[in-house]
């Protein structure tokens, strides 16, 4: 669109030049009355670009709210009438289409305010184009008829293309801003190569075989512009074991999984992030990113089959993706393979979609498994399935767990807490919680409990960032947890 409105710009706008020089060439005269019409043009251009961008912009702003609550209710359809809330969606829609409808009006307007202003310039310079020639031949100089009848010829088609110039130059300057955003997305620095050839032919087809990870004195922000995300973080997962990574609202849990994706770099040219001894900086983001299985907050599923969701690139046989199905009890839900699945996943509920992202983990046998708080938006009877099937078909991986619920990281092997980027406790959930629960029963036994409620009980001279968690949670369920966690350290050493 914009070449065209581009040339089209430029050959109305010439037609108009044109026009001017030939009624000033017949009339010199005239070569005054431009002076104003120039001025004027450019005064009315200015105020109708400033005010067309701004209320063009507002209504491009307006029209997004319509597309979204179009797409909300197209996929909420069966919600909106179960509970009764068609009326309201209704309502919703109605006012963001008036809100739409108040952009395109007032662009409609100006439009109309342009149009006005430049039909009574043109029709000025029309007005002084006769009575120039009237006083030309009243002062005794010859002009031909002719010439005059052709310039008024001309000046008749001067009002149209006069606007269309104006409204055409105003488009293309208001389609510079897509060049612009273009230019900005050019200057994004880009992600690190795909493939490493060099590198990735060295790397085993079985790598990571261990799933041993170790950040290194990690730093890593998410803008040049913004603080540290993770600050000299030193720390080091086992192969083959269940890691918790536990922390308070930006603590830095899920900026540990996004640079073991790479989807951060690290801001110190230092920081190192080895898995099973290869420094990932040094491989492919494919080769990455295809041998570690992740189970985000959010589960997204692509419209198609089943199949297709959980084996899309036709690597597994049928028998494998129903064993896989079947581990996460999801083979009754579904007759065969070839099921639909609506666009996200709409004709699932949120824990089978979570359910299918575990068979889709399951089917990849990836040595490394991170579940970003998979189990945040799904009921227990979910979040057991999902804890079942980790311990069950993941045993001999390495398992990393952001989470906030407590109780689904109780049983971990090991509990990895974060504060603002730095790593400020770690080992068994037992092993955190024995010494503080042991002087929070010797103060209640010498009656100081009372005076300590709260979190205060179980913080010693030491601050003890687990504990004080588990604590929070409230004393009937700390006592829950630290009894979890007993069993999970008495089963531990049974083995």
């Amino acid at each position: 669109m914009m070449p065209a409105t581009f040339f089209d710009t430029w050959a109305i706008m010439l037609k108009v030049l044109g026009v001017v020089i030939l009624v000033c060439v017949i009339n010199p005269v005239l070569f005054i009355a431009t002076v104003p019409l120039i001025l004027g043009s450019s005064w009315i251009y200015r105020m109708y670009v400033r005010t067309s961008r701004e209320v063009k912009r507002l209504e491009a702003v307006s029209r997004s709210p319509v597309f979204s609550i179009i797409s909300e209710t197209l996929v909420g359809m069966v919600a909106v009438r179960a509970y009764g809330q068609t009326r309201r969606f209704r309502l919703a829609f109605n006012e963001r289409i008036d809100r739409n409808v108040e952009g395109f009006f007032a662009f409609i307007a100006s439009a109309r305010w342009l149009g006005i202003r430049l039909d009574v310039l043109t029709l000025a310079f029309t007005t002084c184009v006769l009575y120039a020639a009237i006083l030309m031949q009243w002062l005794g100089f010859s002009i031909s008829s002719g010439l005059v009848g052709l310039s008024l010829a001309y000046l008749v088609q001067l009002g149209d293309a006069f606007q269309w110039s104006v409204r055409q130059s105003a488009e293309f300057e208001n389609q510079l801003v897509s060049v612009e955003r273009i230019l900005s997305y050019i200057s994004l620095t880009p992600e690190p190569p795909l493939t490493v050839p060099s590198r990735d032919r060295l790397i085993k087809d079985t790598w990571p075989s261990e799933g041993g990870i170790r950040f290194e004195h990690f730093s890593a922000r998410y803008a040049p512009e913004l603080p540290l995300v993770l600050n000299d973080l030193t720390l080091e997962i086992p192969s083959r074991s269940k890691v918790a990574i536990v922390g308070r609202t930006g603590a830095g849990k899920s900026s540990v999984v996004q640079c073991l994706f790479r989807l951060i770099e690290a801001d110190d040219p230092q920081s190192r992030l080895v898995i099973d001894g290869v420094h990932v900086r040094e491989i492919g983001l494919h080769k990455l990113r295809s041998r570690i299985s992740v189970i985000p907050q959010t589960p997204w599923l692509f419209s198609g089959s089943i199949r297709e969701n959980l084996d899309p690139f036709h690597e597994h046989k049928d028998r494998d993706i129903w064993e896989a199905l079947e581990a996460v009890r999801l083979k009754e839900s579904f007759g065969s393979l070839d099921d639909p699945i609506s666009e996200s996943g709409g004709n699932l509920s949120s824990g089978q979609k979570q359910l299918a992202c575990l068979a889709r983990a399951i089917l990849r046998k990836n040595q490394i498994l991170v579940l970003d708080e998979a189990t945040a938006h799904v009921d227990l009877h979910t979040d057991a399935i999902i804890q079942t099937t980790i311990r069950e078909k993941f045993s001999g991986q390495t398992v990393i767990m952001i989470a906030h619920r407590l109780e689904t990281v109780i049983d971990v092997d090991r509990v990895l807490v974060l504060d603002h980027g730095h790593l400020v406790e770690q080992g068994h959930p037992f092993e955190l919680l024995s010494s503080a629960f042991t002087v929070d029963a010797k103060k209640k036994k010498n009656g100081c409990g009372a005076g300590n409620r709260g979190g205060g009980a179980i913080i010693g001279a030491k601050r003890q960032w687990f504990a004080s968690m588990v604590q929070e949670t409230g004393e009937e369920n700390a006592k829950k947890l630290y009894q979890a966690a007993k069993e999970a350290w008495n089963e531990k050493e049974r083995r």
